[in-house]
């Protein structure tokens, strides 16, 4: 009761000379996306209760969020959390494509979650290795031969390429918004900076009217979960220095921001070569 009365945390109250804190972990009784998506819907659901709401995020990877603005990209996503976070067996033993059974379900499904999440205003940090390891892993499952086809990593190299012009009409616009949807004035803000010397960094701090939650990812996707105020306070400072160190994308010249997109896509172009080079072979 008093530590529900005065907003802090047991370990505060019975051990406050040591840096100890209480915190919820999504991988204890995760099982399988299902699980895990169904605890981050039930946070989605009650930050969406708030009047005041507003989100941060500090990254070297891309957020898993934005695989759900294609439906191909949110699959692959699924597809690779089943097999290699959760050692899905059934999955395991089948070649990625677009038409599995199982992940029929999971375009609906993440798009309801995409409406929700898109109604919270975000400042996002990122550094040019964003888009780094969803490339490791279209490349490591098209060397594994996990592919039905190549034409599969090709099609989820077009649809990164989609996103990435996506990411950066929202950043000119200061605005998040769906592909193909129309910009409305209520629209939550989208700030994007570039911090070229961050270090390896994935959290998300929430804001609820005066309250801070803070959310570390711990074996992507699972993560920690905290409102402890030591913790939420230091992530706010790690923001303020990161910010300063960082170049506001929605603020500066084309030419700054062409750069940063740019550098992005050639890397994507770059896996593109390398799969077109090999013959196309069904793999079934």
């Amino acid at each position: 009761m008093i530590s529900t009365s005065l907003g802090i945390s047991m370990n505060q109250l019975l051990y406050h000379e040591d840096p100890l804190f209480s915190a919820n972990f999504s991988g204890i009784g995760s099982y399988s996306c299902s699980d895990y998506l169904d605890l981050v819907e039930k946070e989605l659901n009650n930050i969406l209760q708030h009047n005041q709401k507003k989100a941060w995020v500090i990254t070297n990877e891309i957020p898993d969020v934005y695989f759900y603005f294609f439906s191909e990209l949110a699959m692959f996503k699924y597809y690779s959390w089943e097999r290699m976070t959760w050692e899905n067996e059934k999955l395991s033993a089948q070649k990625f494509d677009f038409n599995i059974p199982e992940l029929a379900s999971v375009p609906n499904r993440l798009n309801n979650m995409l409406n929700k999440y898109l109604q919270i205003p975000v400042i996002e940090i990122w550094n040019y290795n964003i888009f780094d390891n969803v490339l490791w892993q279209i490349e490591y499952f098209w060397k594994n031969g996990d592919f039905k086809n190549n034409r599969i990593p090709l099609i989820l190299c077009k649809r990164l390429s989609d996103l990435l012009f996506h990411i950066e009409k929202m950043v000119i616009h200061g605005k998040r918004f769906l592909p193909g949807k129309l910009l409305g004035a209520n629209n939550p803000s989208f700030n994007l900076y570039l911090n070229e010397a961050m270090q390896s960094h994935n959290i998300l701090l929430v804001q609820t009217n005066d309250s801070f939650t803070t959310y570390p990812v711990l074996n992507n996707p699972n993560y920690i979960k905290t409102s402890d105020r030591e913790v939420t306070n230091y992530i706010q400072e790690l923001i303020s220095v990161l910010k300063k160190q960082a170049l506001p994308l929605s603020n500066v010249t084309l030419k700054y921001r062409r750069a940063f997109f740019n550098r992005i896509t050639k890397k994507v172009e770059i896996l593109e070569r390398k799969i077109m080079q090999e013959p196309s072979t069904d793999r079934s």
